[in-house]
């Protein structure tokens, strides 16, 4: 397991060297790599807000109806 890590590692280190020499394609790619990093964030955060708000009228409106 260690090993295949190691294999990979190296691998993944080799192909940043590559990207590395031309600096338009890493500033590109490393934009591309935040705004893609922002979009899944932006995601999480939506759905998470959008179960507590949806979960918190829930609630409300279970109290009322159970509420003498």
């Amino acid at each position: 397991m260690r090993s295949l890590f190691c294999k990979r590692l190296v691998a993944c280190l080799c192909m940043k060297q590559q990207l590395s020499e031309t600096p338009e394609l890493d500033e590109s790619a490393m934009r591309h790599d935040w705004i893609l990093a922002a979009a899944v964030l932006h995601r999480i955060f939506a759905i998470t807000f959008s179960a507590i708000l949806v979960g918190g009228t829930l609630v409300f409106f279970v109290l009322f109806a159970v509420h003498p």
